[in-house]
């Protein structure tokens, strides 16, 4: 081959995007060129890729890939979003867990750098194992893990730490963001251990729903009607709760929050049911602020 057709060649190339698949689910995948030339959505096998595997394919920006588990079962939807002459790598996830993803957006001064480190609690016996940090301001980490698993993130001199809970199911993803541009919220359980059997706090965010209207929906509920909805199912008063958190006996929780955002925190029975309401609590700081709350017994 001539050096005249070696650099055609080498041009031809750079004229493309290179994508890299790599498969970490636990069973092969295939990959299949979703082509926006036919009127209707025609689907055409490009790939076949073996758990661990790593394959490239030569693409154009814009292009649409989808992704199937070998059961026939579409899993994902992947856009080429690198320029001509760039990489780009598809990180295909064990669709039998649920993906998080960590965010770092908090804001520093410059020249300095906010790593967070983030660990997972183990439920048993509360030990936190570390799992990863963001490399830097902007960066991001992803884990597989399950419905339900706590984490926690803590900065670098550990002055403060976030507690996020898993509630996006198997097969998707969730994304926790560490950013300063929210109220820092500080939830301080100072339970008396004598009249609280299980002195462990289950904190709730509580969203309100509207109707289609705009309009809040004023109906109350009362004590006992809360304490029997289940997690994230919506009350007939228009209330959703969303966990975003556990707080030991003598144990602060931190995280980030939007003003006039409620929560509520619920202790539990021996069996780790949700038993009374402890406390509502409002955030009335503005963004960038901090706000501090004890749970103590007897508040309502």
């Amino acid at each position: 081959m001539s050096d005249e057709q070696q650099v055609s060649e080498e041009e031809k190339l750079a004229l493309l995007v290179t994508t890299e698949f790599h498969n970490n689910h636990v069973k092969p995948i295939r990959v299949y060129f979703l082509d926006p030339t036919k009127k209707e959505e025609e689907e055409k096998l490009v790939l076949e890729i073996a758990t661990g595997q790593r394959v490239a394919l030569q693409s154009h920006p814009g292009h649409m890939f989808v992704v199937y588990d070998m059961g026939g079962i579409r899993r994902d939807t992947l856009i080429v979003t690198a320029e001509y002459g760039d990489n780009q790598i598809f990180e295909i996830r064990n669709y039998e867990m649920t993906e998080v993803i960590f965010h770092n957006n908090i804001s520093i001064q410059e020249g300095e750098e906010e790593l967070m480190e983030v660990y997972w609690i183990n439920e048993e016996d509360q030990e936190e194992v570390f799992k990863g940090k963001t490399e830097r301001n902007g960066g991001r980490i992803r884990l597989d893990t399950h419905t339900g698993h706590t984490f926690a993130a803590y900065n670098n001199d550990r002055s403060f730490r976030m507690q996020f809970v898993v509630t996006a199911e198997s097969g998707e993803s969730q994304l926790f963001v560490f950013e300063s541009s929210r109220v820092l919220l500080s939830f301080h359980n100072n339970l008396s251990k004598q009249q609280n059997s299980n002195s462990v706090v289950h904190l709730f965010w509580v969203e309100t729903i509207f109707d289609n209207k705009g309009q809040k929906n004023e109906n109350t509920t009362t004590l006992q009607e809360q304490e029997q909805q289940e997690d994230q199912q919506q009350d007939s008063s228009n209330h959703l709760r969303h966990p975003v958190g556990v707080v030991p006996l003598g144990h602060t929780v931190q995280l980030h929050s939007d003003s006039h955002h409620t929560f509520q925190a619920f202790d539990t029975d021996e069996e780790g049911n949700l038993k009374d309401l402890l406390g509502e609590y409002l955030v009335t700081e503005h963004r960038g602020g901090k706000q501090r709350f004890t749970i103590e017994d007897d508040e309502l």
